[in-house]
C-alpha cells in the first residue's frame, strides 16, 4: 500500500521497500494479519538482510515468523532479542529451541482484556500457585 505524499509529509514518515525496512530497522514489530502471502514473512533471507542486533516483536500471528530461522538468527546474534506472544504452534512446546534464549520473552496473546476476564485469570493464577505450593484455602 502506498502512503500518499501529503500524509508522509504531515507525519514526517518515509515510505520504503520491505527490504530497506529490514536493513535499516533497529526494532521490528509485527502487528498484521496472517495471509497465504505473508506466511513466514520473516525467514532466513529476511533475517540475513537485518542489521546485527535487531530486536523483534510479534504480537500478530505466529506463522509470520519461521521459528527455525529465528533460532538461527538468535544463535548468530543477528537478532539480539525477541518478544513473542504468538508462536507457529501454540502453546509453545516445552522443548522449543526458543526457550533456550535468555533474550527471548514470551507473553500470552490475549485480546479479551475485560475487567472480568483479567480478574478471572488472576484468580486462577493465584489458585494454581497456592495449589502448586500445597497451600489449601
Amino acid at each position: 500500500m502506498d502512503i500518499p505524499d501529503a500524509v508522509q509529509a504531515e507525519f514526517g514518515v518515509q515510505s520504503v521497500s520491505f527490504e530497506e525496512l529490514l536493513q535499516e530497522s533497529d526494532f521490528i514489530a509485527l502487528s498484521c494479519n496472517l495471509t497465504p502471502e505473508n506466511h513466514h514473512l520473516l525467514s532466513h533471507p529476511q533475517f540475513q538482510l537485518m542489521k546485527p542486533g535487531v530486536r523483534l516483536v510479534n504480537v500478530a500471528r505466529g506463522p509470520l515468523i519461521d521459528e527455525t530461522a529465528l533460532v538461527a538468527a538468535l544463535e548468530s546474534g543477528k537478532v539480539a532479542g525477541a518478544a513473542l506472544d504468538v508462536f507457529e504452534v501454540e502453546p509453545l512446546h516445552i522443548n522449543s529451541p526458543l526457550r533456550q534464549f535468555d533474550q527471548c520473552i514470551f507473553g500470552t496473546h490475549n485480546s479479551s482484556h475485560t475487567k472480568e476476564a483479567v480478574f478471572r485469570v488472576n484468580e486462577m493464577a493465584i489458585q494454581n500457585l497456592l495449589q502448586g505450593l500445597g497451600i489449601k484455602e
